[in-house]
């Protein structure tokens, strides 16, 4: 049986939070499963024997020492899912490693699932942020696998910094939160809706800075205009612990989904758990309608959340969507006077003076006497002196 390692409460073994307290699960996965920009992975066993898809038919043998077209020298495989395996290869022209993310072969006979991978290549290949997971190419060979070359990540996923750390600074929370709009604002102004923001979506790399953001897997991203559906209408794609009201409705989408996305995944790195205490999927279903979150500075133990901060949270987690930022370039306008206010002081002081030295009255007393003394000893002098002066001026 497996059990909350917070609480003790008996756990399904596919479930990514805990329904009595909301937090995260730590064991499972070493590593990450993730059909992107990964590097190293390890999977438990019984992790192994339930994959995320029960596949029809067995899945390819591993590709490791195969030259894909003549471009792609494949190296060592990092990773697999029910959809397809992530490969360490080298484009031969370029001299330059890449992640080779390549559908199964069984896969590759269902339509839906091959027009969602080329529009995944498609998306992605438009997007140019800095904060973007970097697609090079996507092709197919001639006995039909579809493949895609991306950037090769070095660094961890953000549910992994999380289970590993538990709750974020809110200055690096700001930060991160920052570099998934950045990516986010460069996507909606494209007419693209990522549809599946989560911690394991957002990779953090330590260069050129430290949490430097890149956000992976267009895999399931809405195309606003262009291009035909991929899902029957009321559908709903994406992981539930994320997914807006909108969304859970089956509705139309847009930027402002991605944005209630954020906000749960804000809320998850300040506090190390979910919003809402659910123990069933219709639980979190309801709770996502109709639920109001506990404010995060009622729940976080290890760092003060600035109000700023947390009201952009609380707005980002508003049920409908025109109570939410109008886009990621206003909530990035936000998190900026959010994270300015958080590094002042909490309050303005007027300049410290100096106390009066305190002086006992014996001195006090001593030093009225002087005093008095040397006005007395002044005047006297002043007499003196002037009595002279007629003396001389009478006697000469």
């Amino acid at each position: 049986m497996i059990v909350c390692e917070a609480c003790g409460v008996a756990l399904d073994p596919e479930a990514r939070f805990c329904g009595g307290c909301g937090q995260r699960r730590r064991s499972g996965l070493t590593g990450e499963i993730n059909l992107s920009g990964i590097t190293e992975i390890t999977v438990t066993a019984d992790q192994a024997a339930a994959p995320l898809v029960q596949p029809t038919e067995k899945s390819e043998s591993d590709l490791s020492g195969v030259t894909l077209n003549g471009r792609y020298q494949i190296e060592s495989r990092l990773g697999k899912g029910g959809f397809g395996s992530v490969y360490r290869a080298r484009q031969l022209q370029m001299n330059r490693e890449v992640a080779l993310k390549i559908l199964h072969p069984h896969m590759a006979a269902d339509p839906q699932l091959v027009e969602r991978f080329k529009r995944e290549a498609q998306a992605s290949s438009k997007l140019r942020a800095p904060h973007t997971v970097m697609v090079y190419d996507f092709d197919q060979t001639e006995d039909g696998t579809l493949y895609m070359a991306m950037e090769l990540l070095r660094g961890r996923s953000l549910g992994h910094a999380i289970g590993e750390e538990g709750a974020l600074s809110p200055e690096r929370v700001v930060v991160i939160l920052d570099g998934i709009a950045d990516s986010l604002e460069e996507a909606h102004a494209q007419g693209i809706v990522h549809r599946d923001i989560k911690p394991e979506n957002v990779y953090l790399e330590s260069k050129p800075t430290a949490d430097f953001v890149k956000v992976l897997d267009f895999g399931i991203a809405k195309i606003i205009s262009g291009a035909p559906a991929l899902t029957a209408a009321g559908q709903t794609l994406g992981t539930l612990e994320y997914m807006s009201p909108e969304q859970l409705m089956g509705e139309s989408l847009d930027g402002r989904s991605d944005l209630y996305a954020l906000g749960v995944l804000g809320y998850e790195m300040l506090t190390g758990r979910h919003p809402f205490e659910a123990r069933s999927a219709g639980e979190l279903i309801s709770a996502h309608l109709r639920k109001v979150p506990p404010p995060v500075s009622t729940l976080s133990k290890t760092h003060v959340v600035p109000p700023a901060l947390e009201r952009i949270l609380m707005r980002l987690l508003a049920k409908k969507r025109d109570d939410r930022h109008a886009d990621a370039a206003a909530l990035r306008n936000d998190l900026l006077g959010a994270l300015k206010r958080a590094s002042e002081p909490a309050l303005k002081r007027d300049p410290v003076r100096s106390p009066p030295a305190k002086i006992d009255p014996p001195t006090e007393q001593l030093q009225r006497g002087n005093r008095r003394m040397l006005i007395a000893a002044t005047i006297l002098g002043a007499v003196t002196a002037l009595a002279f002066g007629l003396a001389f001026w009478f006697f000469r």
